[in-house]
């Protein structure tokens, strides 16, 4: 039997070592940060969702961004959201079943980070966030290290214990494009030899 993810990051919390997520991903999140300045500094006071947040360190770090007025963290592991809370003063986290997320206002943008891949139906939830928790206008944008050409990180369904859903760079792609995101684009940042880097897709859901 696996392992559910937020048992084992509830561990994590619970050691410290969710301290060392921030480091392994800041570069790749300081990408994530610029593409959602070029596509959301033009507006003011937006809403933002950081979806599966961990210990909440780049929720915090999100709202340090004068176009962002409010941020909120999500996360499926209690640890993590105790940790959020401790460390960082004045935003919501709220401990949820993300596989049933359901929150209580829609967002001007969903991020999340090194999350949609544990979800049991990712395709799903991309589509819930376009039709339900997304505002018109609304900015969705993702990070990932697991993905099928990333062939260092297919070895961590097994490593972990923990089931993974493994899709290819098209097959993300093509989950935007079917749920009617437009302006789609993907990237994949920090390659190194045996590492195909960390992909990040994102889209808008119209262009008003």
């Amino acid at each position: 039997m696996k392992n559910k993810a937020t048992e084992v990051f509830d561990k994590w919390a619970k050691n410290g070592k969710d301290e060392g997520m921030k480091k392994n991903h800041f570069s790749s999140y300081q990408y994530i940060k610029k593409i959602i300045k070029e596509n959301c500094k033009h507006k003011s006071n937006l809403v933002l969702a950081d979806v599966g947040c961990g210990n909440g360190w780049a929720t915090g770090d999100l709202l340090n961004e004068k176009f962002i007025g409010k941020a909120v963290g999500y996360d499926g592991a209690p640890q993590m959201i105790k940790n959020a809370k401790a460390t960082i003063k004045g935003l919501d986290f709220f401990e949820e079943d993300l596989n049933q997320w359901s929150p209580k206002h829609q967002f001007d943008i969903i991020y999340s980070m090194e999350f949609l891949y544990y979800l049991k139906a990712p395709q799903s939830f991309i589509k819930n966030c376009f039709n339900r928790w997304l505002k018109p206008g609304g900015f969705f944008i993702a990070g990932i290290d697991h993905y099928q050409e990333n062939t260092s990180s297919l070895s961590w369904e097994k490593d972990l214990g923990v089931a993974m859903q493994t899709k290819t760079v098209c097959e993300w792609e093509n989950i935007l494009k079917q749920t009617n995101f437009i302006k789609n684009e993907t990237l994949q940042v920090n390659q190194k030899e045996g590492w195909q880097g960390t992909l990040i897709f994102w889209g808008k859901k119209n262009d008003i």
